[in-house]
């Protein structure tokens, strides 16, 4: 078709069509039809519109442009040569995007321009990607809100993994006592039938029950599986106190959902999920903002959305793209790039994380999985350091100029590190704890850490260097069906203490017919070849099998995280049989198989103290492996909203703040004597080989510091003032034991006693003011 050229004497308004795929209870096609009821507003150009199928994809008439809503999935039947014939210009909507990309699931060749309905997109050096805000429609004239008695949240959605619903039960469980959940779930032309595999029954019929067994006395459920307009949408998040959508899912393209509710005007709480990433700009996610706050203060911002996403503003920015195209005059061309980026005000602080170098090791995957999740923090950025010796740590630390440092520490794999190297840098320092125990907690000093993180939800935090931490669960969205033949797994690194062997007997105990699948990789640091742990733990596990309709399939290759997660999620159910009596940290083996949102069956051991706890129990001696599997994950999803990426963030944001906001100043323990005492012969009126010098002595007690011979010290200096009761070297080091055995009041009056005899000597100041700031955060 020939091209039309805009006359000034003679305006010509450009006729566009619309390319929609058939009507269908789709989210795809009623972005379509919400984008097109907006883009069919304007004055200066015609729209018409078209739904095509495989067997009606005929176009009459000419057009100066197409308007596509191209979905790879929707549409998979439509040739995109077909498409690059049309005549005229082609331009398509972009639903599924990721920041910064809209070629994810779009093909970059076919079209002339890409209508990202993502306000944040920002692709400047590509001038074809324009970022449109969402096409919101206008709400209808809605009656006044009442209050109910009870809180009424709602949320809804088609049944798809990730969508959150009990999540929000959940949240509802934890914030409010009374309250009246409601969660809308139509069904889905194109998704049903996937999703019903899942769980061998209607996923929104599974959602709807795993929901009535999350909520708490007092939380009322309410379940509707009407499809509704996008008006009846709007006129139901009306009547809700608070609508609220946590999704966990890992997608391209951002959620629907929250159109409808946006444009009700009522309260909103959305989660931290990326796919919410356009309201972040406006509204603080979840976790970081509770329900309650959201209820309290999101209007505004919500308020603000219905204005940039105005209709008006959807059919403007349009304008602007086919101005650009010369299909209207250029003074309705528009300013490109994101619609509204989130507001930075401060540049983030550098934090440096400091692992080990090998891999196939629970100490370094933890460190990997915290720091892939701390990348995603808005105000700490971190530095992953992976050092084998203190020249390639302090390389480290001098290129990233850290605020602090995070030592992801654990003696036998990171046996060069030493008090010595750790206190020669200024910044504060901070040891993960991965065995830690209460008594290992409430005795930790600084002689190695300023302080020490310990990843025990369980903890109490008596030490004030001791910070307890959230455990993380792996971001994962699984859509492996459940088994036919039940198949029950377990993963670990094949310790005999693991239970293995127990699991066999146990699965044996109540199934004839099962498959049991270990993965047992070999450990780098006890069992490279897998000798003495792995390969024999398997034999055991082999000869234990008696019944024919018993399976064993063991794995020993390493599997990185997405695989590992991946095996779990193929199994019905996921067993860890540690021996009971083992009372070490907690064990990393649950935040794995949590992702995979599977079943769950445990020992009463210590290491899982943190999940022991679970209603229904999922303690093997509690419960039957049936029921346990029976009883599905809902025992879980409170340790889906305690241990989400997001809380782990928050978490370890507001840890770093604390930190940061100390000001630390460290007793030394080598430099006090070394550096202050004149290095000259003491004359000594007593035969030196009668009676060891003064000068000698304090140098001893500082090599017994050193190897942490405390008492040994403390007898030799407490000789010197029985000889000297004036010597400040000797009360100094004295402070620095009492110090290290955190008897902090003991080390305040022993520095008091120095600093009368010395006034004005600076380490004995300098210590009695961090004595003196430790006590105030003590108390």
């Amino acid at each position: 078709m020939a091209h039309h050229k805009v006359h000034a004497s003679r305006p010509y308004k450009p006729r566009g069509l619309f390319i929609n795929q058939a009507k269908a209870q789709c989210s795809i096609f009623e972005s379509g039809w919400m984008a097109y009821n907006c883009l069919r507003q304007s004055d200066r150009y015609t729209l018409d519109y078209k739904e095509v199928t495989p067997t009606n994809t005929q176009i009459f008439g000419t057009f100066d442009f197409y308007v596509i809503n191209y979905h790879h999935a929707t549409l998979s039947w439509l040739n995109t040569n077909s498409i690059r014939k049309l005549p005229g210009k082609k331009f398509t909507l972009v639903l599924e995007t990721l920041p910064g990309d809209p070629f994810v699931l779009c093909p970059s060749d076919v079209f002339d321009a890409y209508i990202a309905l993502d306000p944040t997109m920002d692709r400047p050096d590509d001038r074809r990607v324009y970022a449109f805000p969402r096409p919101l429609e206008s709400a209808p004239v809605l009656p006044p809100f009442r209050e109910p008695d009870a809180p009424v949240i709602g949320t809804f959605g088609f049944a798809t993994p990730g969508k959150g619903f009990e999540r929000v039960v959940d949240a509802v469980n934890r914030e409010f006592k009374q309250a009246i959940v409601r969660i809308n779930i139509p069904s889905a032309t194109f998704c049903d039938g996937v999703t019903y595999g899942l769980h061998r029954k209607s996923y929104a019929e599974y959602l709807a029950d795993l929901c009535r067994s999350v909520a708490a006395p007092g939380i009322q459920i309410q379940v509707t599986n009407d499809f509704l307009s996008k008006e009846q949408l709007i006129r139901w998040c009306s009547e809700n106190t608070l609508n609220c959508f946590l999704y966990h899912r890992d997608q391209p393209g951002l959620a629907a959902t929250t159109d409808q509710a946006i444009a009700s005007g009522r309260p909103l709480a959305v989660s931290a999920n990326e796919t919410f990433r356009h309201i972040h700009s406006y509204l603080t996610p979840y976790p970081f903002q509770s329900l309650r706050q959201s209820l309290e203060n999101s209007v505004p911002a919500v308020l603000q959305m219905q204005k940039d996403w105005a209709p008006g503003e959807f059919v403007r920015k349009f304008e602007g793209l086919l101005a650009d195209f010369s299909l209207l005059p250029s003074k309705w061309k528009h300013i490109r790039g994101p619609m509204k980026v989130a507001d930075v005000s401060t540049q983030k602080k550098r934090v440096l994380f400091v692992s080990h170098k090998g891999q196939q090791c629970g100490i370094h995957q933890y460190g990997v999985n915290i720091v892939g999740a701390l990348a995603k923090s808005s105000r700490y950025h971190l530095e992953h350091a992976l050092c084998s010796s203190p020249e390639e740590l302090h390389s480290a630390i001098q290129t990233t100029n850290p605020a602090a440092i995070i030592y992801n520490y654990y003696e036998a794999t990171m046996p060069w590190l030493n008090p010595t190297i750790t206190r020669s840098y200024t910044v504060p320092s901070m040891g993960i704890m991965h065995e830690v125990t209460q008594e290992d907690a409430d005795a930790a000093t600084t002689e190695m850490f300023d302080f020490h993180l310990c990843p025990d939800p369980t903890l109490e935090e008596r030490n004030p260097f001791v910070f307890r931490t959230k455990r993380l669960i792996p971001h994962f969205l699984s859509m492996q069906p459940e088994p036919p033949v039940p198949v029950i797994g377990s993963f670990g690194f094949g310790f005999g203490n693991k239970g293995f062997q127990r699991l066999v007997e146990k699965v044996q105990e109540e199934y004839d017919e099962a498959v049991i699948r270990l993965h047992l990789p070999f450990n780098d640091i006890v069992d490279p070849e897998g000798k003495h742990h792995a390969l024999e733990t398997t034999k055991q596990c082999q000869a234990a099998i008696t019944k024919p309709g018993i399976r064993l399939v063991v794995n020993h290759s390493f599997l990185e995280k997405k695989q590992l997660l991946e095996f779990l999620a193929g199994n019905s159910i996921n067993c860890f049989f540690y021996d009971s009596d083992r009372k070490r940290g907690i064990s990393s083996v649950i935040e794995h198989a949590l992702a995979v949102e599977r079943p769950i069956a445990i020992t009463t051991c210590g290491m899982f103290r943190h999940v022991i706890n679970a209603t229904p129990s999922i303690c093997i001696e509690n419960s039957t492996l049936k029921q346990i599997h029976a009883n599905g994950i809902a025992p879980l999803v409170p340790f889906y909203t305690e241990w989400s990426e997001a809380s782990f963030i928050a978490d370890y944001e507001q840890i770093l703040d604390k930190v940061l906001s100390y000001k630390i100043i460290r007793i030394p323990v080598l430099k006090t004597v070394k550096e202050n005492v004149p290095q000259v012969q003491l004359i000594n009126t007593r035969p030196i080989d009668s009676q060891p010098s003064i000068r000698t002595s304090i140098l001893e007690s500082e090599d017994l510091i050193e190897l942490g011979r405390f008492s040994e010290a403390r007898e030799i200096l407490q000789g010197v003032l029985r000889a000297d009761a004036t010597n400040v070297d000797a009360l100094i080091n004295l402070s620095v034991i009492e110090n290290s055995e955190r008897k902090h009041s003991e080390a305040l009056q022993l520095l008091s006693r120095a600093s009368a005899l010395d006034p004005g000597n600076e380490i004995v100041l300098g210590n009695i003011a961090y004595l003196q700031t430790l006590l105030q955060k003590t108390e």
